[in-house]
């Protein structure tokens, strides 16, 4: 075990409490100092989630203030991720915690095995306590975090103290959703979520890669998220950063032929900054360097690699690849699907792939591996592809399958137990993968019985396809696509929290992962129950998270469980979030046909999402959601909802189905009105009253007069009903919720 490490271990299991003593002969003072802002401990963590505030320096309202007391990450926790409002203090200040104090950095067989182990043992038990620098919202995990990442950032001379000078690594993918979702819908489901994961598995070699060209640790990474990332270095790095961007973009060209380029910059900057003086200047710097690199892109290499860029790829023969579209040479081609009909499709090497790895992100008690010594045996494309590009030989498997070895990394995915294990840590990701059940099976066969079946013959197991999902929906067989993200982050992260710093930045990407990589797997698990079984048919899950991670979200599923989805996301944020007003998160959803192009879904899904975000009701913008052709604050959801029960009451109570067409009814005719006004005269104020009015309620009371004395609360809803005539957004709740119900009660393939 190197000096190094053993110091900053025992420095880790010190800092906890008076347990362990400090490092003998060895000081980190130098390195808090940095950081210490008055030197007063907090007995409580605040969450830096309620410190956010757009709108003055200082906090909009006292009472949003959140703190959490001690509790290790468990994603079995119904609770781990919500703050209270009462100031609770943490464990006492000896903390028994029995992971970190026995454990013994020599029982591992590496040095950087053993510090993987214990940064993920303070990542995991130290996330809740508070600091001891004096910093709101700042935890001891970050803390310990910050002064590792500036130890292994000075090298050899760490003992000295801090140098005057470090140096910021950032990192951007761009090309990274065409390379996702440019795609047919043939095949898709098998192997989106492959696509998707690979990116991940891309970034997370490469910052593995740099991290040990650079000699480095986990602890110097501030962030990675959404395909960016950025890394504390030497202030010195030399040619290494070129060297490494000029391998990994050749190994692009050669494999994916310009779809997906590499921009990696560094900005030197001085340690006084990275506390918060100046910070945000240097990282904006580093951010206008790596956005002039995406205007050029491949400029390192393009003289000697001209051919590789713009020369056609792929060999004509007679067959394609049914999902990119790749040309291929006869004979060559994975088989993807035999038709009843006996039609063939054929994917190439690299989608291929990608269905493979999607299959194993379906099973359980997964774990990924990386190694900077290459597999033994041919690997798939992607491990082939991550070995040519950045030197990584990357596994992912059931941990039991996974040697941990001496040489290399294991992370457990979603299990934070690995140290029992035997692994070094813990990734959080956010994996529902719905698979293949009796329900579709059955469905299968009836239709070949029929002779009216698309697919082929469905098996346990696979990845369930979009027709499968469509079809295991309520009401219409439809497929739905939902985004989201964080409203205003840009914003929240230069100027949200006063004194903006490494730290900060640190801890607020931290907090994004637990929500959208961790938490939303238990979101998903709990709405994958919801009306689950029907007479006696469990049709099982029926969420696909295509991705997930930062500060947003993509997700395909039966349609009907995506607005219950969506909202339990932004109850669960806003809860996450200390109920902050300047945190809040939007969304859009769409419905499409089970064979849909994808491209055009997630396009198509991104405008209704940037509707939503341009919504603007009483001096109010964003935190809102689009849903069936209609945006709507979420503070005006429960408005909604409720109508939509009241209409699924009175249809119960035997209402006509004419009761839906009524109220939609009654609201187009308000806005064909107001299309005319607004094309007549732009500075029209828009029309209130209208033939939409006295027709709708004429049409209310007879359906109502017509119910009778065995339908009496049939006919008083209806009636009720006539009162949201009269007002424009009662009028609009109305409409949607009867679009709903009618969608809901509906079984035809598409939405007309």
């Amino acid at each position: 075990m190197g000096d190094k490490e053993t110091y900053l271990i025992k420095y880790g299991q010190h800092c906890l409490g008076d347990t362990v003593e400090s490092p003998a002969g060895v000081s980190f003072n130098q390195y808090e100092d940095i950081f210490r802002q008055g030197g007063v401990k907090l007995n409580s963590l605040e969450s830096i989630l309620s410190l956010i505030s757009l709108q003055t320096d200082k906090r909009i309202d006292e009472t949003i203030a959140s703190y959490y007391s001690y509790r290790p990450t468990d994603l079995t926790d119904d609770n781990l991720i919500f703050p209270s409002t009462v100031k609770m203090p943490p464990k006492p200040a000896s903390i028994d915690i029995e992971e970190l104090g026995s454990f013994d950095p020599h029982q591992s067989q590496t040095h950087a095995g053993a510090f993987e182990q214990f940064f993920h043992l303070m990542k995991k038990h130290g996330w809740t306590l508070p600091g001891r620098f004096g910093i709101p919202g700042i935890s001891l995990f970050e803390e310990w975090k910050a002064v590792c990442a500036l130890v292994f950032a000075c090298g050899a001379n760490w003992e000295k103290g801090p140098a005057e000078r470090y140096t910021l690594v950032g990192g951007d993918i761009p090309g990274i959703q065409d390379f996702v979702y440019t795609i047919s819908s043939k095949g898709a489901a098998k192997g989106l979520r492959g696509r998707s994961f690979f990116i991940q598995l891309f970034i997370d070699s490469l910052i593995e890669r740099l991290l040990l060209e650079l000699n480095l640790s986990r602890a110097n990474i501030i962030y990675s998220a959404a395909g960016n990332f950025m890394l504390l270095a030497p202030a010195d790095i030399g040619e290494n950063l070129n060297k490494i961007k000029n391998n990994v973009e050749k190994a692009l060209l050669s494999d994916f032929h310009g779809d997906l380029s590499l921009c990696l910059d560094q900005q030197e900057i001085p340690v006084a900054a990275l506390a918060g003086k100046g910070y945000g200047e240097f990282t904006k710097q580093l951010k206008e360097k790596i956005a002039s690199q995406k205007q050029r892109r491949f400029a390192g290499i393009i003289q000697d690699h001209w051919g590789d860029l713009f020369a056609p790829h792929g060999a004509p023969g007679n067959r394609s690849c049914v999902v990119c579209q790749t040309p291929l040479e006869k004979g060559v081609g994975k088989v993807l699907e035999i038709m009843p009909g006996g039609e063939i499709s054929y994917t190439c090497n690299s989608c291929e792939g990608f269905r493979l790895l999607a299959n194993r992100l379906a099973r359980k008690d997964l774990a990924i591996r990386m190694s900077a010594k290459q597999g033994s045996n041919k690997g798939e494309p992607w491990q082939e592809f991550l070995w040519h590009a950045c030197a990584i030989w990357t596994t992912i498997d059931e941990f039991r399958k996974i040697a941990p070895g001496a040489d290399g990394i294991t992370w457990l995915i979603n299990d934070t137990d690995f140290l029992n294990k035997g692994a070094h840590g813990f990734r959080l990701l956010a994996n529902a993968t719905p698979v293949v059940c009796d329900f579709d099976i059955a469905r299968w066969e009836e239709e070949n019985a029929k002779g009216t079946a698309e697919d082929e013959a469905p098996e346990k197991g696979d990845i369930r396809n979009f027709s499968q999902l469509a079809e295991a929906a309520d009401g219409v067989r439809q497929v739905g696509v939902l985004r989201m993200d964080v409203d205003n982050l840009g914003s929240i992260v230069t100027r949200g929290i006063p004194n903006n710093s490494l730290l900060i930045a640190s801890a607020l990407s931290f907090m994004l992962d637990l929500f959208f990589g961790g938490w939303l797997n238990k979101i998903c698990a709990d709405i994958n129950g919801v009306d689950r079984i029907v007479n006696g048919e469990d049709r099982g899950e029926r969420l696909y998270t295509i991705y997930a991670g930062g500060d947003d979200l993509f997700i395909v599923g039966s349609w009907n469980l995506l607005p219950v989805l969506a909202e339990r996301i932004r109850e669960d944020f806003r809860r996450f979030g200390c109920g902050n007003p300047d945190l809040s998160i939007s969304g859009g959803m769409t419905l499409e046909g089970r064979k849909f192009p994808l491209y055009q879904a997630a396009t198509r899904c991104g405008e209704v999402e940037k509707s939503a975000k341009n919504y603007r009701r009483n001096g109010k913008e964003k935190d809102a959601f689009h849903f069936l052709n209609l945006p709507i604050g979420w503070e005006e959801w429960s408005q909604v909802t409720t109508r939509r029960a009241r209409v699924e009451e009175a249809m119960a109570d035997n209402a006509p189905k004419a009761l839906l067409r009524v109220l939609q009814d009654a609201y187009q005719g308000y806005v064909r009105k107001n299309e005319e006004s607004s094309r007549k005269n732009k500075d029209s104020p828009g029309v209130e009253f209208g033939p939409w009015i006295w027709r709708g309620a004429y049409m209310l009371a007879r359906m109502a007069d017509r119910a009778g004395a065995d339908h009496q609360e049939a006919a008083r809803i209806m009636r009720d009903f006539q009162l949201d005539l009269m007002a424009r957004d009662r009028l609009r709740y109305s409409a949607l919720a009867a679009r709903w119900v009618e969608l809901l009660n509906r079984n035809q393939e598409e939405v007309k």
